[in-house]
């Protein structure tokens, strides 16, 4: 299976509006910033306004992962492009939330961008790493979403 960016682009976009459905549909006011460059170069899709504070907007980095129901892990992809060392979205992402959409179990997986990232990091031993995704040019570790514990959010829609 060869990963095309057209196709990638589609399944991601799809993530996104599901997102953005969900939020909508609760009276959460957001803004897609997807296609700003500004905070394409960040890694950010949407901003959303905190619960806690309002007129507060938090960022979010939108994924839409198709294998996460089947195998229970999350892909953390520290290189997007492995032939070019680009980073990958979760390393170099600056939202404060990651939103990893499960279409097949009609799930959003929700967690801090810092903690993902410094869970990564500390646990990379015992982490599986993944050199090249098959059909890709990614890398990265495989997280079980058991081991985030408490650190991860799930809200069905």
């Amino acid at each position: 299976m060869v990963h095309k960016f057209k196709d990638d682009n589609k399944i991601g976009k799809r993530g996104e509006k599901i997102f953005s459905e969900y939020l909508k549909a609760r009276g959460i006011r957001c803004e897609d910033v997807s296609d700003n460059k500004e905070y394409q170069s960040q890694d950010i899709d949407f901003l959303v306004e905190s619960k806690t504070e309002p007129g507060k907007m938090v960022s979010f980095e939108i994924k839409n992962d198709t294998r996460i129901a089947g195998t229970g892990n999350m892909f953390f992809d520290t290189m997007s492009n492995v032939d070019y060392s680009t980073d990958g979205c979760f390393s170099k992402t600056k939202a404060n939330v990651m939103a990893i959409v499960s279409e097949s179990e009609r799930s959003i997986y929700l967690v801090s961008s810092d903690f993902l990232k410094k869970f990564v990091d500390g646990n990379k031993e015992k982490l599986r790493f993944i050199p090249r995704v098959p059909g890709s040019n990614s890398c990265g570790y495989l997280i079980p979403v058991k081991m985030l514990g408490e650190n991860v959010r799930v809200k069905k829609y």
